[in-house]
């Protein structure tokens, strides 16, 4: 009897052990919710400095202090008008609003983050961030920097910065939904150092900035990728200041969403800027027609130097620019090919449609035309008529 009690008992607490296992389990796996009013001073910096991985801490009104997140998993999500300012901030002296030093899995979300002395947010050291819905707005130098690091931005804005996106050192930056810059001082996007801006799903609108819309240099790259989700994607370039609406050096910009050919789904709308797309020592590639480069109203649509390489299948609209349409001075291969799905016009500039010069290569495949051509001597041409007999 005795060991049928005690074999009852054993396997009872068994059970209860199993139990309360599975509930600490539990309880330690969900995440801890803190709620953060900066309108009743309290602090955010000590909220987020005390919270463990997987905390998501709430915020609500206006936080004047500059803020530093370090340990991974933790989210900072507002109401959608929390504000994180420098204005007034007790620390001003930190390079940016919002630091994220090498935590990964971080989520800034529906955050308003503006007037840092420097930057907005800046993400650095190897940190891992997802940035959703946030505003940067009226920062120094960059609204957002990411510096050696990874990020994946949804629905971004970044207006009346010193520059608006920058993203360097060997960064990899996901972009989703809407991001948009307008009316900073400097360019509205600016990659380099070895970094990747991919579109996946992302229409980027540069508008109104004082330097170059998108801007591109030293072994950059600007990717549309084949995924199903990144049929869409695309760049609106407008009324830019500096020197065009896509200044792309020692770069690539490819579009290689093979899985959606001749759809010209991705769009590229320049218009309003001096030069609509300037390549110096780069690369242009749309070799399955799911693109479409408009290029109107600039001053040139497309200049093409120093060896750059363009190969466009379909897609590629030039017009109403007010000098030559493109413009190929010391370039390496310039390759239009027609789509009859997705197909191409070069006409209506004022200047010449098309001007090809110093040793330029260029190849207009079958249907493919420019009602006024201009070559200089040292041209490669295909065919030949392209410049005259």
């Amino acid at each position: 009897m005795w060991h049928t009690v005690r074999f009852n008992l054993l396997m009872s607490y068994t059970a209860l052990a199993c139990l309360l296992a599975v509930s600490a389990h539990a309880w330690s796996s969900s995440p801890r919710r803190v709620h953060v009013d900066c309108n009743a001073g309290e602090s955010l910096q000590k909220a987020v400095s005390r919270a463990r991985s997987g905390t998501v801490v709430r915020v609500s009104g206006t936080c004047r202090e500059t803020v530093i997140v370090r340990r991974d998993g933790i989210s900072i999500v507002g109401d959608g008008e929390a504000v994180i300012t420098a204005d007034g901030a007790q620390h001003p002296q930190r390079e940016a609003v919002l630091n994220v030093i090498a935590a990964k899995g971080v989520v800034l979300r529906k955050l308003i983050v503006s007037h840092g002395s420097d930057q907005g947010v800046i993400v650095q050291k190897g940190a891992r961030v997802s940035i959703e819905s946030v505003q940067l707005l009226q920062n120094a130098t960059n609204g957002l920097s990411v510096d050696a690091s990874y990020a994946e931005l949804t629905d971004v804005s970044a207006q009346d910065n010193g520059a608006g996106l920058d993203v360097f050192t060997g960064s990899t930056v996901i972009a989703r939904g809407e991001i948009y810059t307008r009316g900073n001082r400097g360019p509205g996007v600016a990659v380099n150092g070895n970094s990747t801006l991919e579109l996946r799903g992302a229409r980027v609108y540069t508008e109104d900035n004082g330097g170059d819309g998108v801007l591109l240099v030293n072994n950059a790259n600007l990717l549309i990728l084949s995924f199903p989700e990144s049929q869409g994607s695309g760049v609106t370039s407008r009324n830019n200041g500096g020197s065009a609406g896509m200044f792309v050096a020692n770069s690539n910009v490819s579009v290689v969403g093979s899985q959606f050919v001749g759809s010209g789904a991705n769009r590229f709308d320049v218009s309003g800027n001096g030069v609509g797309i300037l390549l110096i020592s780069s690369n242009l590639a749309s070799p399955f027609a799911t693109a479409q480069f408009n290029l109107e109203t600039n001053g040139v649509g497309l200049i093409v130097t120093d060896n750059s390489d363009v190969i466009v299948n379909g897609g590629l609209n030039v017009s109403e620019n007010f000098g030559p349409g493109i413009l190929a001075d010391g370039a390496g291969v310039l390759r239009l090919q027609q789509n009859a799905d997705n197909p191409t016009t070069i006409s209506g500039n004022r200047g010449p449609d098309l001007v090809v010069s110093f040793g330029s290569r260029i190849v207009l495949e079958e249907g493919v035309s420019a009602t006024v051509v201009a070559c200089d001597p040292s041209v490669l041409a295909s065919p030949a008529s392209i410049c005259g007999p």
